[in-house]
């Protein structure tokens, strides 16, 4: 078999022995990090997009089976063979917290944030870890409350190999070294509610980033299941025995593997063919995880060492078609064509949309309305910049701007909630969020966010623009800076629009559906769901 040449990868030395975990931080503001987890004893941070050693975790005594960071990259956990694991403040490499264990820990995972939370009072501190090892028994710890005794789970077949939390802290995955299948348990119960079955123990278990799929590797197997209803989804038996595997976030189309043969391995996630393989490590591959963006992944082996390599160019292989024989568009076409519909807007000559122009870049004024208008409509006139979207991945950004954002057409299947763990930590950056519905679409939903900062609107743009909501299904996250809005009058109790206003539908994903000649401006009539401010309901249905 052909295989793909890569770029070289970077290097990340300072692991004197084996490196047996890694895990991503999710996507903030000042970027994101990568944490290692090795036999000799101390986990490294580095930045996950350069490698740059950050620092060292110095107090352990054996080796560290596990390690992750929360949502916030502040904090990092760690599992132990010293029969312990360690709570880290990641800022300044302290030990917040040391929990005693009887046995080696061998996995560890910070709690998700409940949706709860999330509407309440946006983004919180991470407030759980679970801990799994050698004694057989599954145990959660409230670092609200560190010296609290742990909530334990003790009816494991064998020790623990694997961890990790589903449905926001409602669910949690457990494999065992000495027995096959992925075990569910329900937080509240205790119990298990499904095992999901393999042939040989599950070395490596990963929840996608939208939570709605599971990627195991046992034996010489990789399989994805759905997280929601825990059937299989796919099932790909590899050339060689893995150890672990991970599925690209952002367009789900191939996953990459590593095991035995110290080769990194790169698939097709609907047929299963290799695409890519990488040589350089000198010892098997112990762990894999895709970076957050999905733009890279890491690797880590029995040689000490971790690789960075990068994917190849955008559009190689997103273009590869997909099971039903349909084509998965490149992100930046999906930008052009966004951008060219927008343009192309189809309005009568004698009533146009309004176009401005500040510093000679053109914007878009969008007459809206926020409210269900069987109860209170607020009226408004949002000015967008239009040729945002096709600079999306370019370092030009309107002189102008504001940190002040508009999302566009949210899938309807993707909740507040859900939308809130998308946008991962800058949710605590986020001081107001406007959910609107777009009158006459009733699939999708669009969101007006006003961040605290500059840098933080910026790299929400940087990061989200083209990317996909969920990694198997098609919606891509559209962002465009918003120049201004406002509001211009509301009306209590309206049954219906007043008669000199014209309904009409507007939805950048679907210009096709706008048959109409518009007499009059268009506007967009949603139903208010949670207005945000400063992290407080302020209006709720």
């Amino acid at each position: 078999m052909d295989k793909k040449k890569v770029v070289a990868p970077l290097v990340c030395h300072g692991h004197s022995r084996p490196v047996v975990d890694l895990s991503y931080s999710p996507i903030t503001p000042d970027g994101f990090f990568l944490i290692s987890a090795s036999k000799d004893s101390t986990p490294m941070l580095r930045n996950g997009e350069t490698g740059d050693w950050i620092g060292t975790f110095e107090g352990h005594k054996g080796a560290v089976w596990s390690c992750c960071l929360d949502k916030n990259a502040l904090r990092a956990a760690s599992a132990s063979a010293d029969f312990s694991a360690k709570l880290w403040d990641a800022l300044t490499g302290d030990v917040l917290h040391s929990f005693d264990h009887k046995h080696i820990v061998r996995a560890c995972a910070f709690s998700e944030v409940p949706p709860a939370l999330l509407l309440l009072k946006f983004l919180q501190d991470t407030n759980l870890l679970l801990t799994g090892g050698f004694e057989k028994i599954l145990r959660i710890f409230d670092l609200n409350r560190p010296d609290a005794p742990p909530r334990e789970i003790d009816s494991s077949p064998g020790s623990v190999r694997t961890v990790a939390w589903l449905h926001s802290d409602q669910t949690i995955l457990s494999s065992s070294g000495d027995a096959g299948g992925l075990r569910l348990w329900d937080v509240r119960s205790g119990k298990v509610v499904q095992i999901l079955e393999t042939k040989f123990p599950v070395t490596s278990a990963e929840v996608s980033q939208d939570g709605r799929y599971i990627t195991t590797a046992d034996g010489s197997s990789v399989k994805f299941w759905d997280a929601n209803h825990f059937g299989l989804v796919k099932s790909h038996d590899l050339p060689c025995k893995v150890e672990s595997a991970s599925l690209e976030p952002k367009f789900g189309n191939r996953f990459i593997a590593g095991g035995e043969d110290m080769w990194v391995h790169v698939f097709d996630f609907h047929t299963g063919e290799e695409i890519g393989c990488n040589k350089g490590h000198h010892g098997p591959v112990h762990c894999l995880r895709f970076s957050p963006g999905g733009e890279s992944y890491a690797s880590g082996s029995e040689d000490g060492t971790i690789r960075i390599w990068q994917l190849g160019p955008l559009g190689q292989i997103e273009d590869n078609s997909t099971a039903n024989g349909s084509t998965t568009a490149n992100a930046n076409d999906g930008i052009s064509e966004v951008t060219q519909k927008i343009d192309e807007l189809a309005v009568s000559e004698t009533k146009k949309m309004e176009e401005t122009q500040v510093d000679g870049v053109e914007q878009k004024v969008f007459h809206f309305s926020s409210g269900n208008p069987r109860i209170e409509e607020t009226r408004g006139v949002m000015h967008l910049f239009s040729n945002d979207l096709a600079s999306y991945s370019s370092s030009h950004l309107p002189v102008e701007r504001m940190p002040l954002l508009c999302v566009l057409c949210v899938p309807n299947h993707m909740t507040y909630s859900d939308f809130c763990q998308f946008c991962g930590s800058f949710v605590q950056h986020m001081l107001e969020m406007r959910i609107v519905r777009n009158d006459g679409m009733e699939d999708c939903y669009s969101i007006l966010i006003r961040f605290d900062e500059q840098k933080a609107a910026d790299t929400f743009h940087k990061h989200f623009s083209g990317r996909r909501f969920s990694s198997l299904e098609e919606e891509t996250c559209n962002v465009l800076f918003a120049a201004d809005v406002h509001y211009t009058g509301s009306i209590e109790h309206a049954q219906s629009l007043p008669a000199s206003s014209t309904e009409q539908p507007f939805c950048p994903r679907d210009w096709t559906r706008i048959q109409v000649e518009f007499s009059q401006p268009f506007v967009i009539i949603p139903f208010i769901v949670h207005v945000f401010q400063n992290g407080q309901i302020l209006h709720a249905p």
